[in-house]
């Protein structure tokens, strides 16, 4: 854990368990036609799948904020039953109500993984690890090497 969220941890315990930071900024708006394309673009073999005609767009700095409060890479990995597919659900999952569900954030899966990846205002694919929040332009040799679903 890091000293950030045992920071955290301590103000929620002693001032209460409402979350220190929702607010987000919405900085602009993207069509499914646009983000399909910068989707494509990153992860050409990828079969892509937008719920939504319209997303909200953020700073990757907001979404920051959002990781250093959420608790999903807290949990403990266990085979089969919390393993990299249930990271990133869980996280998606509290990405999608208000304020963040109209964000352009989701799950990809590739060859060997489940992650997340999100779209920020200046049309930056960013991969999300849900097991620790780390960010990256780029999806690690670890991750996987043939994107094959993108659902947001």
């Amino acid at each position: 854990m890091t000293l950030k969220k045992l920071l955290l941890k301590l103000l929620r315990y002693f001032f209460g368990n409402k979350p220190l930071v929702e607010e987000v900024t919405i900085v602009g708006s993207i069509s499914n036609g646009r983000l399909h394309e910068i989707l494509a673009n990153a992860c050409p073999m990828a079969e892509i799948y937008l719920s939504d005609n319209v997303y909200q767009t953020i700073t990757k700095r907001d979404l920051e904020r959002k990781l250093a409060l959420s608790e999903v890479n807290e949990h403990e990995f266990y085979d089969e039953v919390m393993d990299c597919d249930d990271f990133a659900y869980a996280l998606h999952g509290e990405l999608s109500v208000p304020p963040w569900s109209g964000v352009p954030f989701g799950i990809i899966w590739t060859n060997v993984h489940a992650f997340n990846l999100f779209v920020d205002d200046t049309d930056t694919v960013w991969y999300v690890e849900p097991q620790s929040d780390e960010m990256a332009p780029q999806i690690a040799a670890w991750q996987g090497s043939e994107v094959q679903l993108i659902v947001m």
